[in-house]
């Protein structure tokens, strides 16, 4: 049974889950009190889970498999981490799930695992940082005003702006409590594990979007000194950087981000099509890999607004909106990058929106 688990690890890893998902099932029969394999098949069921009914059943098979690895093996604070992760996939079974992580933190801290207590600090901050964007920026409609006009949106490029102006009201300290909160938890991850990605990035997000950019510097040290070979903790630290000015610095940033992201990322990430228009970039994808090296060379080379800096303005606060998107849009569990996103693109297309306003239903 031992060794069909270790099979089934390695056949995960390179991305067979059929053949790892059968492993485990037979190591489950010949061992039937092994916590380790209904873990490992609770664990894989639950990850290629959505959250729509027709995968009711896959998510089930996942509970009962999570939850006899927690009978057979009490206070492993990763069992309780999973099936709290498959929880929030699961309609009202949602409300569970902060409870099952506070028994994997406390379990974590009981065995003295900063890691596993990171990972719980960072599914707590998300649970609050959600509960926040539902009502952050949120505005009330005021006056004669009942809805606002798409259609005149577009025709009038004005409207927008002074439909919010004249015709709504902000909601003041709306969710801020629970953006505390979010902080709190994220703050208390990355001092368990100072590497650890999702609780940087939700401080992070936090601090860059409040204007807070001094302290952001300060994570971002941090994360890059805990986590030298991430590319995203360069990234981070390149849009701090030039945010505050220091261009030389975050070019030597990005850079460093670059290199270290996966060919594949690097080259999505340095593709211009997305800022070109669309005639443009139909011409620009058909191109080879070495014509569209040498157009990014000259695209850059013509669009360098101070030629008399050693820096390409412009080339940075492109990949600034790069960080900003990974920052705040990537879906790391969906294997999704923010630059990939909708809200994503329209970031690295128009630029920060100079206002956020939501409203309720």
């Amino acid at each position: 049974a031992h060794r069909l688990v270790d099979e089934a690890v390695v056949l995960a890893e390179r991305g067979d889950t059929a053949a790892a998902l059968e492993r485990l099932e037979r190591a489950s029969r010949l061992a039937p009190t092994m916590a380790d394999a209904h873990y490992r098949r609770g664990m894989l069921l639950a990850r290629q889970a959505g959250t729509g009914l027709g995968d009711m059943g896959k998510r089930r098979a996942a509970e009962a498999a999570l939850e006899k690895a927690i009978r057979y093996e009490q206070g492993n604070p990763a069992y309780y981490l999973e099936l709290g992760r498959l929880r929030l996939k699961g309609g009202v079974m949602r409300l569970d799930a902060g409870r099952l992580f506070n028994r994997a933190l406390k379990a974590a801290e009981e065995r003295g695992d900063p890691v596993v207590a990171a990972d719980v600090e960072a599914e707590l901050g998300d649970i609050s940082y959600r509960r926040y964007a539902a009502v952050g920026h949120r505005r009330l409609l005021t006056g004669d005003a009942w809805r606002f006009d798409p259609a005149e949106a577009l025709s009038n490029p004005h409207y927008a702006k002074d439909f919010l102006d004249q015709r709504t009201s902000k909601i003041p300290d709306a969710g801020e409590l629970d953006l505390r909160q979010a902080e709190a938890r994220y703050r208390a991850g990355a001092a368990a594990d100072p590497a650890h990605d999702a609780c940087n990035a939700g401080l992070l997000g936090i601090m860059y979007d409040g204007k807070r950019y001094e302290e952001f510097l300060e994570q971002a040290h941090r994360f890059v000194r805990a986590a030298p070979q991430s590319a995203r903790a360069h990234l981070f630290m390149g849009l701090g950087l030039w945010q505050v000015g220091r261009a030389a610095e975050a070019a030597r940033a990005f850079d460093r981000g670059l290199t270290l992201l996966p060919p594949a990322e690097r080259d999505h990430v340095t593709d211009l099509a997305v800022i070109l228009r669309r005639t443009e970039a139909e011409r620009y994808e058909a191109l080879t890999a070495a014509q569209r090296a040498e157009f990014n060379r000259i695209y850059w080379l013509a669009n360098d607004p101070l030629k008399l800096t050693a820096e390409n303005e412009y080339l940075l606060e492109h990949l600034a909106r790069v960080a900003y998107t990974d920052l705040r849009f990537s879906a790391p569990d969906l294997r999704l990058r923010g630059w990939d996103t909708d809200r994503g693109v329209i970031y690295l297309r128009y630029s920060p929106p100079p206002l956020m306003a939501k409203f309720a239903p």
